[in-house]
């Protein structure tokens, strides 16, 4: 009898030696610094000034900058998702499946060295709508300070699962269609981020207590991402610099074997995006939405790119690179096109300069 490909199943053979056991990772070579986790909230945004105004946090219960809990996973090379990622099993992708903390109770300040602990805690498969036979595996990260101390426990899931039998379900395409965004409701979201920020979260929220039924609190909206805004996030992680971490043990996570474009990328430059590839990257330009008016002079020539079909614009041989304004991304070129009289050359030499 021929099996179809939801019968087909997961080989875990390579999977099965890893369960229980410790696995290598990489580990950073400084102690933390106080622009490290004043980068980490701003790549958040965090704007509790605890975490990075010194007047302020001096005179805390702290008494100087302390960092957030969540920079725990700063101090690690790899989000903390390294240990649940083990073994290759052939023709699957991996997703993120979510976190799982626990906190000792010690906080990080500058100058603290974190080391991190891992290990391959089990996984189970199970049938899911979106690709039928699926793994669920999890990994262990203990956060351990120069002291000795156990700053935090991490659990991370990863799923794995068949590729083709993904594809030929369509689950997300049905379910989750891509958004659709308009003028009114990025600049809604503008306005609401701008207000968190503004808020001082921590600063001057209300304490549990003092809140009332019925009162208005501000909230972080969380997307859509801009360029600039998940360059910031990326960048807030210590391990995408140069030469700051290590690797410690063996480097499992090449077992489980990354598509062919997204472990060239990895390994020749790992810090341009986590677990993209350059083509990846120019999905990536398409699906941002536009911003409006981060420039006096450019709303009707963005207007009219977003407009256009698939709201791209024309791209230019000459600055095939998005630009990234302190607002999200900007119109890829502000030429109409080639001019062909004197007058459009004029133009053109006027706004190189």
């Amino acid at each position: 009898m021929t099996q179809t490909r939801d019968q087909a199943g997961l080989d875990t053979t390579e999977v099965d030696k890893y369960v229980g056991k410790p696995v290598g990772g990489g580990q950073l070579k400084e102690p933390v610094t106080v622009t490290d986790i004043r980068r980490w909230v701003q790549g958040m945004h965090y704007p509790n000034p605890l975490h990075y105004e010194d007047e302020y946090a001096e005179a805390s219960t702290f008494g100087r900058i302390v960092a957030p809990q969540s920079f725990t996973i700063c101090c690690d090379v790899g989000h903390g998702a390294v240990p649940a990622i083990v073994g290759n099993i052939p023709g699957t992708h991996m997703i993120f499946g979510g976190d799982e903390w626990w906190f000792a109770g010690p906080r990080i300040y500058p100058g603290d060295k974190l080391r991190s602990k891992r290990r391959f805690v089990d996984y189970k498969v199970t049938d899911t709508k979106f690709a039928g036979p699926t793994m669920f595996s999890r990994g262990e990260t203990v956060y351990v300070n120069q002291r000795g101390d156990v700053v935090a426990k991490q659990w991370s899931t990863a799923v794995r699962y068949r590729a083709d039998v993904a594809r030929d379900k369509g689950f997300f395409e049905q379910t989750a269609p891509r958004p659709t965004w308009t003028t009114d409701k990025l600049d809604q979201i503008e306005k609401q981020r701008l207000e968190w920020i503004r808020s001082r979260a921590g600063a001057t929220s209300p304490a549990y207590d003092a809140v009332e039924v019925g009162q208005r609190l501000p909230t972080r909206p969380i997307g859509p991402h801009t360029l600039s805004t998940m360059a910031t996030e990326w960048r807030s992680y210590i391990f995408t610099v140069w030469g700051s971490s290590v690797q410690e043990g063996h480097d499992h996570i090449l077992e489980a074997v990354w598509l062919d474009e997204m472990d060239r990328v990895r390994r020749v430059d790992g810090c341009l995006v986590p677990g993209l590839s350059r083509a990846g990257l120019r999905r990536l330009r398409r699906a941002v939405p536009l911003h409006r008016r981060t420039a006096s002079g450019d709303d009707r020539a963005r207007r009219r790119v977003a407009n256009r079909p698939g709201g791209r614009g024309r791209r230019c041989r000459r600055h095939p690179v998005t630009s990234v304004g302190p607002r999200g991304l900007l119109s890829t070129c502000r030429r109409p096109g080639r001019a062909s009289t004197k007058a459009g050359a004029a133009r053109r030499s006027t706004s190189r300069r």
